[in-house]
């Protein structure tokens, strides 16, 4: 069942026709859905290379902070195991570790893993829609230490515009930001292969997982994915899942009906495609110097690190 919260978002997303991202995480079965996808699907975990993009970036960063005591925030931690190699990198520093994400149930999955690290002295898991990071800033301003964001796979999945507005909110002078992105590669056939990580049936099962909660039958229409781009003056490629409406379909919520014909559409998920230089002029608009970057052998994943 969606929580109260998330009953809310819905409001808001069958006016804008544009499901929240949010909405596709709140509950225990979408989380587990989820976590299909990224196992049957996410180079980070399905290719050698990708994963070693991650360990040379997170060693390179341990090699060159300093030994004293570090506090990190995961902002959207998932499951944990991005950030597992990154504590596994780090150690022996005494480690506080923020893991922070819609999902409760991703939360202490991060939770979980980090506890295998005897390094990591305290966990603090943090239940939050980065889009109201208010809890996250009253969890970070008294600490002192040395403070580290992770972004890890989250930017792709959330507008440009409202990721900055996240990030401006709780980054202050001296912090270090870890970010990773989805890339698109400079190649001709660049949409065509990177269309089979979405296009697949967990991916599919997950997305609708949605309407199995609000009781809004499958077969309504059909789930087409299409190119697209993020809203704004940045313009970010990305590919988007649609829903298309086959037959006319009444949705109750909260004693409110929202009507959709034949043929009207709902965006249910985009991930967006960077370019190396989208991602450069990402961490501009945060103030952050040019990021040093990593990036997988067939250019659609990257890791970038910078301060301010």
């Amino acid at each position: 069942m969606l929580t109260v919260e998330a009953q809310a978002l819905l409001h808001t997303s069958f006016q804008t026709r544009c499901i929240h991202p949010r909405l596709h995480y709140d509950t225990l079965a979408q989380a587990r859905r989820w976590k299909l996808v990224n196992e049957a699907h996410s180079p980070a975990v399905r290719r050698q290379d990708t994963q070693g993009l991650y360990d040379k970036a997170f060693r390179s960063f341990a090699e060159r902070s300093s030994n004293a005591p570090m506090t990190i925030l995961s902002l959207g931690c998932g499951s944990g195991a991005k950030d597992a190699r990154l504590l596994q990198a780090l150690a022996p520093r005494s480690i506080h570790y923020l893991p922070c994400d819609v999902s409760a149930s991703l939360a202490i999955d991060a939770m979980t893993a980090a506890q295998a690290f005897s390094h990591v002295r305290r966990i603090t898991p943090l239940v939050c829609d980065l889009n109201e990071p208010a809890p996250i800033q009253e969890a970070m301003d008294s600490i002192s230490s040395p403070r580290l964001f992770l972004f890890l796979g989250v930017i792709p999945n959330m507008d440009p515009s409202d990721a900055a507005a996240c990030l401006r909110r709780l980054l202050r002078p001296s912090d270090t930001l870890i970010l990773s992105a989805n890339l698109l590669p400079q190649n001709e056939r660049a949409w065509e292969n990177i269309l089979p990580q979405y296009d697949n049936a967990e991916t599919r099962d997950w997305l609708l997982t949605l309407f199995d909660e609000i009781h809004l039958p499958r077969d309504s229409g059909k789930l087409i994915f299409t190119r697209g781009a993020s809203s704004g003056p940045d313009k970010i490629p990305r590919i988007e899942a649609r829903f298309e409406f086959a037959r006319a379909r009444r949705i109750l919520l909260d004693d409110e009906e929202y009507d959709f014909k034949p043929g009207d559409s709902l965006l249910l998920f985009f991930s967006n495609r960077f370019t190396p230089v989208a991602v450069n002029a990402f961490f501009q608009k945060l103030g952050l110097r040019t990021p040093e970057a990593w990036m997988d052998e067939v250019g659609e994943e990257g890791v970038f690190i910078s301060s301010s």
